[in-house]
Parts: structure tokens; sequence; C-alpha cells
């Protein structure tokens, strides 16, 4: 992931001359309201600021009921979840998060360092739409712009 953060920075350092601020040549075709939850504070924050270069508007959680308190505070569109929370783990997280009848279009994305297909079938069960396995790319993170809202 360090490689990708770079990778952004050198290139929104590269646009900024040319363009309106720094998020100008990464920006997003559609921005999105992101809550990136993550109890390590340097990736929450790294991951944070790719975002804001690639046009979204980030809020930031690192903790499980911090997280579920942001969602309620900032209605987000999409939600980066890690799994190891220490007050409780990304499945009960996303399980809370889902029965919120008031935001029920909610995308949650497991991004977590645990990538086994038992893994990949807790994160299903509990509610998330994607899982992603760390470091997650800049690629990945680009996507964010043209996830559809989960039907419900």
């Amino acid at each position: 992931m360090l490689k990708d953060i770079s990778s952004a920075f050198v290139l929104a350092n590269q646009t900024q001359g040319h363009n309106e601020g720094a998020s100008a040549g990464l920006s997003s075709s559609k921005s999105r309201r992101v809550l990136v939850v993550d109890d390590n504070d340097d990736a929450a924050q790294s991951t944070a600021e790719l975002l804001r270069l690639l046009g979204h508007e980030v809020f930031v959680a690192n903790q499980g009921s911090t997280a579920l308190a942001e969602r309620a505070r900032c209605q987000p569109d999409v939600v980066l979840l890690d799994i190891s929370l220490p007050d409780m783990d990304g499945y009960e997280v996303a399980r809370q998060m889902r029965t919120a009848t008031d935001q029920q279009a909610l995308v949650l994305v497991a991004m977590t360092g645990w990538g086994g297909e038992q893994d990949k079938q807790l994160a299903d069960a509990a509610g998330f739409d994607l899982h992603w396995v760390k470091p997650v790319s800049l690629d990945k993170l680009q996507q964010i712009s043209v996830l559809p809202p989960r039907s419900t």
C-alpha cells in the first residue's frame, strides 16, 4: 500500500501545478461519503488521505462503537471496515450497521488482512458486500466511485 500511497501523492503533486488543488488529477467521477474504520490509525489516515485525493468526503473511526456512532452521524455511502477491532469485531459492526433502517443502501467493504475462504464466508454472512485483502491497491480504492448502492 505504501507504493500506492507514494504514487498517489506524486501524481497529486504533479497535477497540482496544472490544476486547481491537489485532488484534481486523481478526482473520481462520483464523489462518495466514505467511513474508514481501522484500529491502526496510520493505516486509517493513509487510506482516508488517498480517498480525499480521489475526491471523496472521508470520515475515520478506530473502534467498532465509534464506527457505529459515525455511521449514524455522517451517513456514509460506503464503509471500509477492518475486521480486527479492539472493542468489537468488524463482523458485529457490520451486522449492527445492516439493522439500521435509515441506510439500507450502504455498501460495506471488509478491508482486512484475513483473506481465506472462511473469512470471506464470514464477511458475507455478516452482511458485507465486498471483501478486500490488505494492502488494498489504489485501483481498488478508485472503484469506490463506481460501486452501486446495495439493492434493498
